[in-house]
């Protein structure tokens, strides 16, 4: 005769699964501080020229009569394109790499409307760059 265990069998867990333990901690070298202040020079360096660069295109384009053809507009709307990534994303970008963690810099409206601008930002400037490749 077989005897029946009414001992239950509880399931039992293993950390194998764990793969957070299985690698050493991830270094984080933007908080060291002269790491941190290159990329915020670097950034700060690439925001200007961005923005001022794009504005003397606009600027340029627009006040000249003959400077107005079709080309040049698609010029002009990638120069727009540029100038917001430059003054809306990238200083929100900056903050995100250079913030530390305990301040939570970022919350979940601004994180989710720099994903949206910065998609149509780039997206803008290609889809510019491709009419312009048409049109010639």
């Amino acid at each position: 005769m077989t005897e029946t265990s009414n001992e239950s069998h509880e399931f039992e867990t293993n950390d194998t699964n764990n793969f957070a333990d299985d690698y050493p901690p991830y270094p984080d070298f933007s908080q060291i501080s002269y790491v941190r202040f290159l990329f915020i020079f670097l950034y700060f360096i690439v925001m200007i020229l961005s923005v001022f660069g794009n504005a003397a295109v606009c600027y340029t384009v627009l006040s000249n009569r003959k400077m107005k053809t079709v080309v040049n507009f698609y010029i002009v709307n990638l120069a727009v394109c540029d100038f917001m990534v430059g003054s809306f994303v990238l200083p929100v970008k900056l903050l995100e790499l250079t913030a530390p963690a305990e301040w939570h810099a970022l919350n979940d409206t601004l994180c989710s409307a720099m994903f949206y601008l910065q998609t149509v930002f780039v997206f803008a400037s290609v889809l510019t760059l491709v009419a312009t490749c048409l049109e010639r």
